[in-house]
């Protein structure tokens, strides 16, 4: 089964560097009427080379499938195709905070 996130990094990894911005990115899902969040975290770890960490970005569709994408801050050029991730399941039933207990 094809998910919106499997669609999505078809189209997305086919930019070119300069025009694989947020702003673009999210203009092309628009066009294609998929329902989406965009978020973006900093990773770091004190083992990483780069004193700045990594940034992920994350496209959270509604049909519960995922595009994620690793990066350098600020440099586009040194980004990670993007990869899809098809809905999660549970591992363990959801706390009451939210958060599962393994």
């Amino acid at each position: 089964m094809q998910h919106d996130a499997d669609v999505a990094i078809t189209l997305l990894n086919r930019l070119p560097a300069e025009h694989a911005t947020n702003e673009h990115c999210a203009e092309i899902l628009r066009e294609g009427q998929l329902g989406f969040d965009l978020m973006r975290g900093k990773l770091v770890h004190m083992h990483l080379e780069c004193d700045d960490g990594l940034e992920v970005e994350c496209i959270a569709f509604t049909d519960g499938s995922r595009a994620l994408r690793l990066l350098r801050p600020g440099n586009l050029n040194e980004s990670t195709p993007w990869i899809s991730c098809p809905p999660l399941s549970y591992i363990s039933a959801p706390s009451q905070t939210g958060a599962g207990v393994l």
